[in-house]
């Protein structure tokens, strides 16, 4: 037995979330202003290595399910 969970989008709604975290990160650390459309085409539903490493051009693992920068 056992029991398969799918929070984001089925019981929890979270983008907003995701965005304004990504949103705070881009303008507090590279003073990058994106609009909700730009998130959405560009960063939405895209794992954040995925992101950082074509975005920011950084070398990017996967390790124990976690992203490291290297």
């Amino acid at each position: 037995r056992g029991v398969i969970f799918d929070f984001n989008g089925t019981m929890v709604f979270d983008e907003k979330f995701h965005m304004a975290a990504w949103k705070k990160f881009l303008s507090d650390k590279l003073g990058v202003e994106i609009t909700d459309e730009e998130y959405q085409n560009n960063f939405h539903a895209i794992p954040a290595g995925d992101v950082i490493k074509k975005y920011f051009d950084y070398a990017v693992s996967k390790c124990n399910k976690r992203y490291h920068i290297e």
